[in-house]
């Protein structure tokens, strides 16, 4: 998740056959230095998973707020929807949602799941 893309060409390209084949492309950890605005310029994304350590600061952190704020109104302006990583409290995610992130991810409203966990649950 964290691979720095070196061929902006070469994801472009594979990005377009997904896409081809009905698949959405997120850029993952955006926040964290691992991408960057350059990713956003170069490839056709769909949304942008904002970092869990922006994340993890809020609603308390008047920086973490800014910033998400930040990431949030720049997604919206570039038609991207918005995945907010870690939301692991109902304050946070109040805030999330009044920021307008498209979509909240987290131990809030999960824990992650083993393949066989899941269909032992019928949901694979």
């Amino acid at each position: 998740e964290t691979a720095t893309i070196r061929d902006f060409d070469a994801a472009a390209a594979f990005f377009d056959r997904l896409r081809a084949l009905g698949c959405r492309v997120a850029l993952d950890d955006f926040g964290a230095g691992h991408t960057s605005f350059r990713h956003l310029r170069s490839l056709e994304i769909d949304m942008l998973k904002i970092d869990a350590s922006l994340i993890a600061g809020l609603p308390d952190d008047a920086r973490s707020r800014a910033l998400v704020t930040s990431l949030i109104d720049m997604a919206k302006a570039l038609e991207l929807e918005t995945v907010a990583e870690w939301v692991g409290n109902e304050t946070a995610a109040a805030f999330l949602r009044t920021a307008g992130a498209t979509y909240l991810q987290g131990f809030l409203f999960g824990k992650p799941q083993s393949v066989e966990e899941l269909t032992a649950k019928g949901l694979l």
